[in-house]
């Protein structure tokens, strides 16, 4: 047993430094998913994954779980909270999500991909869990303006809105005329001096989850 521990330690450290997208084969993967955000949203409201069982998986009310939590690539993470819930039956028909845990995911800065947060006891009630985040989505930009100087990192919108928003990669001058607009993420358009790569409103939470 204890040297079980002691293996989960090492693989839970591993984890921490190389980001859980690099792990061997997801060693004791539980489940993974994602929940999306859009402008729209606000990090009053918060979005749930469907049921997530356990019943069906080699776990015990004490086990330790790993919840992984991927940093959202165009969003910083500093307004993100992540929490778990027990799904609790009251009656024959009905149940209710009792709050577990709460993370709050800092940002993410560097080569990290993930923050990794430790929990116990999820495996109670009817042996089904939810995953709830609250993320605010930042991503508004001014409209496009032409002949217009504009700096590293600045976000414009076209002045036909598209659902999508450009970041300026190389800084400079805008042309006298607008650009055609990509509208593939990652995509990017030379406008004059100015060269700005196009990521959708949209905003994906991804999380994995690991007993250790």
């Amino acid at each position: 047993m204890k040297t079980g521990f002691l293996l989960n330690k090492k693989l839970v450290e591993v984890n921490e430094k190389l980001g859980l997208d690099r792990t061997i084969a997801d060693i004791g993967k539980i489940t993974s998913g994602s929940i999306a955000f859009v402008v729209a949203d606000n990090k009053t409201v918060e979005k749930k994954t469907d049921a997530i069982s356990l019943t069906t998986k080699i776990v015990h009310p004490d086990s330790l779980y790993l919840l992984a939590i991927e940093k959202p690539i165009k969003d910083p993470a500093g307004n993100l909270t992540a929490n778990t819930y027990n799904i609790i039956k009251i009656d024959e028909t009905n149940a209710r999500d009792v709050l577990h845990t709460t993370h709050t995911v800092e940002k993410i800065t560097g080569a990290d991909t993930y923050r990794n947060f430790i929990i116990q006891g999820l495996f109670i009630g009817e042996g089904k869990i939810k995953i709830g985040c609250k993320f605010a989505v930042n991503l508004v930009g001014s409209t496009w303006a032409a002949s217009t100087s504009y700096s590293l990192g600045a976000l414009v919108e076209p002045t036909t809105p598209n659902n999508f928003v450009y970041e300026c990669v190389v800084a400079g001058t805008s042309a006298a005329t607008e650009p055609s607009w990509p509208t593939t993420e990652g995509e990017t358009v030379v406008d004059n001096t100015v060269t700005w790569k196009c990521w959708s409103k949209a905003v994906t939470v991804k999380f994995k989850l690991y007993r250790i």
